[in-house]
């Protein structure tokens, strides 16, 4: 099967006004957002997104950086026999980097997940660009999925 990739770049402030109108619509009544994305039924790939850097001065400005996510996680635990590994996850990795800095499988209830990293963590990236990714390594279960309400990124001297 080909393999087709589409790429949705968005500055800060368009990303913002694309969350606040998904919120609206969806919290009008008798709309809601929804695509086959939602159920990971037929889902056997992996596909996440990019949060914009943060910039050269803003990185050298701090020495540490905290994620906040709310979310909520139902994805598929199993694990797959023929490689020990979870059929479905989450993660949350630093791009250039190249390092998982957290990473998930099963059902978790709405929470807020707080991940603070020390410079050295980002292994001297000179900058810090979240990406978040799910995969699925096999097809089928009828999951939600993964469920992002907000992130945000707060650096600390």
């Amino acid at each position: 099967m080909l393999e087709r990739k589409v790429t949705l770049e968005l500055s800060s402030d368009e990303a913002l006004v694309l969350l606040a109108w998904l919120r609206r619509f969806n919290q009008a009544e008798g709309h809601a957002f929804e695509d086959q994305a939602e159920q990971l039924s037929g889902f056997m790939s992996s596909c996440g997104f990019v949060m914009p850097a943060v910039s050269a001065s803003d990185y050298q400005k701090y020495n540490n950086f905290t994620l906040s996510i709310v979310q909520i996680l139902n994805i598929n635990d199993k694990v797959n026999a023929s490689c020990t590994a979870p059929i479905q996850s989450a993660s949350v990795s630093n791009v250039v980097a190249q390092n998982v800095i957290w990473s998930a499988t099963g059902k978790y209830p709405r929470q807020t997940l707080m991940i603070s990293l020390d410079k050295a963590a980002l292994l001297g990236a000179g900058t810090y660009q979240p990406l978040f990714q799910i995969a699925s390594g096999v097809a089928g279960g009828g999951f939600p999925g993964w469920q992002i309400e907000s992130i945000a990124v707060n650096g600390l001297p």
